[in-house]
């Protein structure tokens, strides 16, 4: 077999250091019976030529010696490590692994061949329910360096040469392609990457703000957009409170207008009471007059006693089908026709009574003057 030997570094083939993430295989894998946790061998890592997507489209083919793979430091930062669930979108640290670790490697890491093999342990009931699904794949994170040195190994030209390897991750990934990252065939398993190791940030200055008596600390950045945002809120709560003393002037406004109306309607109401009970006592005496005061009322509406008087002062009279204005109409009528009838027999008897008074007054003067003329002769 060849040497797997890469060429020597020159300072015109400076590495450029890189993210990789790499897709490999369990071994030797199953359930712990006391704690029901996922145990494990994995194979982290392997050595051969694969090939990388980069940002630009085209691909980048790497070289992964015995050399870089097998290195004691590279080896070393492999043991104990975070286990998580997929690749984060961001290393591992001690400040997100409580969100993304669901196990860890142990701290023997082996050369097994052409494979760095790694014991694991998943504590996590969701990542082992998604191992029963299917997800059997792992996936190194990893920091290298590339050696942009082009080579063949094997027969199987490269680009570049990987150098330095340190490992952030190990991740239990589903096989096939899966979400936005972008994957090429590894080993007959796939590998994602990520290119560009991310520039370290510049120190940030920070400013103090004090915010409704307590005091922030901020980027100096920011606190100028903070400290107008600020103001720009208290406009707002201002405009706020000047708009809710509005509403509370509006709403008392509104209340006592609906407090009058209501008086009025009341008022309104009684006055129409009134007058239908003023109405009614009417209707009873003109309708006891003519029916008799022994005829009962109660319960009878007001069209059912105007039908009885009209029944009682006009008996050919029919008023089957006829609405209560008709009805009415002909009540006043016949209240009428009675009401001069009545005016004409008071009329007639205080005539016969004056003829009477008259006779009375002549018989007595007859009488008298009868007696008169007796005495004469």
């Amino acid at each position: 077999m060849p040497a797997r030997t890469p060429p020597t570094k020159t300072p015109e083939n400076k590495p450029a250091p890189v993210y990789r993430e790499d897709a490999v295989d369990l071994v030797d894998a199953g359930l712990d019976p006391m704690t029901g946790m996922f145990r494990g061998r994995a194979r982290a890592a392997r050595t051969g030529v694969f090939e990388y997507l980069n940002v630009d489209g085209t691909t980048r083919r790497e070289f992964v010696c015995d050399d870089e793979l097998f290195d004691a430091g590279s080896m070393g930062s492999l043991a104990m490590r975070p286990v998580t669930l997929g690749h984060p979108r961001e290393p591992v640290t001690a400040d997100n692994g409580g969100y993304y670790a669901v196990g860890a490697t142990g701290d023997s890491v082996m050369h097994a061949g052409d494979f760095l093999e790694v014991p694991m342990l998943v504590h996590d009931a969701r990542a082992i329910q998604a191992m029963r699904d299917g997800a059997v794949q792992l996936s190194c994170g990893y920091l290298c360096d590339l050696d942009v040195t082009p080579g063949v190994w094997n027969g199987q030209t490269y680009d570049a040469v990987q150098r330095g390897r340190r490992y952030n991750h190990l991740a239990i990934v589903q096989e096939g392609r899966q979400g936005s990252d972008v994957r090429v065939r590894v080993d007959g398993r796939e590998a994602v990457m990520r290119v560009e190791r991310p520039a370290p940030q510049q120190e940030t200055t920070m400013a103090k703000l004090k915010i409704d008596g307590v005091e922030y600390e901020i980027a100096d950045g920011v606190a100028n957009v903070v400290q107008a945002k600020l103001g720009e809120l208290e406009v707002t709560r201002k405009d706020a409170a000047e708009l809710k003393t509005k509403l509370s002037t509006v709403e008392a406004e509104r209340d006592a207008a609906k407090a009058e109306a209501a008086k009025r309607t009341d008022a309104a109401d009684l006055a129409k009471v009134k007058a239908e009970v003023r109405a009614r006592v009417q209707l009873e005496e003109q309708a006891g007059k003519v029916l008799g005061a022994e005829v009962k009322l109660d319960g009878q509406t007001d069209d059912q006693v105007r039908r009885a008087v009209c029944a009682k002062l006009m008996p050919d009279l029919k008023l089957d089908g006829k609405d209560e204005a008709y009805v009415r109409a002909r009540f006043d009528i016949a209240l009428e026709d009675e009401g001069r009838r009545a005016k004409n027999m008071s009329e007639l008897r205080r005539d016969v009574v004056d003829t009477a008074r008259v006779d009375e007054q002549e018989d007595a003067w007859t009488k008298s003057r009868r007696a008169y003329l007796s005495d004469q002769i």
